[in-house]
């Protein structure tokens, strides 16, 4: 038999707030006629108005009877001497608010446990959210001998760099390495050098034009040309197809 599938935040917190709700009827001696909340839960109620109509589907009646046994019994302790007002004013200040609250879910049951069950509703369905939350996934890495060859080409690239400028950039920036991160924004670097290359051969006139291939642009270019044929080598798009042999005549 395969493992139960996990519940989704949706599912999880409709179980959630059924078992309170459950819990805090059992408290309020509601419990029985609120069993049906764990037995079968109202996992297709997507609004309020679907958990309204919930309830409203449920035999749950007034209770008069449960308030008066509640009423003698704390009478009879007060009798008996077990719980006297004047010794225990806060538990029997405890004792009046919970006859309170019975007799609320007594008379009122519906709506009661209905307003319960929508707090708590949306309470642990926004729990359930934060849970199941899946957390990002990292960047690909890619082989090492990728991450070489792109190193060799980001250090041709700075030199050319430094070639244009005359090596004033090395006085705010330093040659980044393979210890900078760089093979965490290697297809980032892929993307951007064969964009800049193509607007800078767009930009030249492509291979005819030998006169923007003097002077800082055509350093550039240049450079471009040697990443271009460095990638299509990574690739292996620059290895002829092996001939065939012909047979002797």
């Amino acid at each position: 038999i395969p493992d139960r599938r996990p519940l989704d935040a949706l599912s999880a917190g409709h179980v959630r707030a059924a078992g309170d709700v459950y819990w805090a009827a059992s408290w309020l001696l509601r419990g029985q006629d609120l069993e049906v909340l764990v037995t079968r839960t109202p996992f297709l109620a997507k609004t309020a108005s679907d958990l309204w109509e919930y309830y409203e589907g449920l035999p749950l009646a007034q209770r008069p009877d449960i308030i008066v046994a509640l009423a003698i019994a704390v009478e009879m302790l007060e009798q008996s001497g077990i719980v006297v007002r004047e010794r225990f004013p806060t538990l029997r200040r405890l004792l009046d608010v919970y006859t309170a609250a019975v007799a609320t879910a007594c008379l009122m049951p519906r709506r009661l446990f209905y307003w319960l069950h929508r707090i708590d509703w949306s309470i642990q369905s926004r729990a359930a959210l934060r849970e199941t939350v899946e957390p990002q996934a990292p960047l690909p890495e890619l082989p090492a001998e990728w991450a070489a060859q792109v190193q060799d080409i980001v250090d041709t690239v700075w030199d050319a760099v430094n070639a244009v400028t005359g090596g004033s950039s090395a006085k705010v920036l330093r040659r980044p390495s393979s210890g900078d991160g760089t093979s965490s924004m290697l297809p980032f670097l892929l993307a951007g050098a064969c964009g800049v290359g193509a607007a800078v051969w767009l930009i030249a006139g492509g291979p005819g034009n030998d006169s923007a291939r003097e002077g800082p642009l055509g350093a550039v270019l240049s450079c471009a040309e040697r990443y271009r044929t460095a990638i299509r080598r990574s690739l292996g798009l620059d290895r002829k197809p092996a001939q065939r042999a012909l047979p002797p005549p």
